[in-house]
């Protein structure tokens, strides 16, 4: 049971991107400074699409774990286990981030009351809270790792299924092997869970998503290519990007 609603909190924060990325996309789609549309600008084109990668990457792995929970294999559903942890653990702690980043594109406007994303700035935290804050997250996930050979399995076999696609990729996964020869101590664990969620997202990513998204997912979450705030990403290619958000 709680393996299941954990599924839904993973879920959530995709929802709530959504929503928030739809208010700040209509408002810079109207809305004009310095003779341009704010959609035209380009410093808020590459916020916005460095916001979207983070709802795309959360969208992408919850319902891959949604179709894993409902596999029929043991194998599937011990995947599930690891899979959901890591799912729950990333979407919800960049929830949070998209949604203020969302209300500072609205300005003033986003922070009233009369605005929808004061409602889902006060939501956003909510699910990382619930089943399982960051840490019991984290440190379950690495018990389940150690202690499920199955969950381990599936879990090597879901980053390997993603090499075949982009050389970008398979650096990626040879560095996280290199980082990460054994399981961390307590210590690291959030350090490793991040790691490895941002892997596996890219891998679903890179089988499941346009390619454009998938490259750009590659380029700013696993290459370094990204600062610590949204919109710091260096080469990301916003036009890709947007056009599913505006679709």
């Amino acid at each position: 049971m709680v393996h299941h609603t954990r599924l839904d909190t993973a879920m959530a924060p995709a929802g709530l991107m959504r929503a928030a990325l739809s208010e700040a996309h209509h408002w810079v789609t109207h809305r004009t400074a310095f003779q341009k549309r704010l959609i035209d600008q380009p410093l808020m084109r590459t916020v916005l699409a460095d916001l979207a990668l983070d709802l795309e990457g959360s969208l992408a792995l919850g319902l891959h774990m949604a179709r894993a929970t409902d596999g029929k294999r043991p194998e599937d559903r011990a995947f599930a286990r690891i899979g959901v942890a890591l799912a729950k653990y990333l979407s919800n702690k960049l929830c949070p981030q998209v949604v203020v980043e969302a209300m500072e594109v609205l300005g003033g406007s986003g922070y009233v009351e009369e605005s929808t994303l004061p409602l889902l700035y006060r939501e956003a935290p909510l699910n990382g809270i619930w089943e399982g804050s960051g840490n019991i997250i984290c440190l379950d996930a690495l018990r389940t790792l150690a202690k499920q050979p199955l969950s381990n399995d599936g879990l090597t076999e879901e980053l390997e299924a993603g090499a075949e696609f982009y050389p970008g990729y398979r650096a990626a996964l040879e560095n996280y092997r290199q980082a990460w020869p054994r399981l961390p101590d307590e210590s690291l664990a959030r350090a490793f869970i991040e790691h490895t969620a941002l892997l596996l997202t890219a891998s679903v990513l890179v089988r499941t998503a346009p390619a454009e998204i998938a490259e750009a997912f590659i380029l700013t979450r696993l290459s370094g290519q990204r600062g610590r705030t949204p919109g710091a990403a260096v080469g990301l290619n916003a036009a890709s990007v947007l056009s599913r958000l505006s679709s």
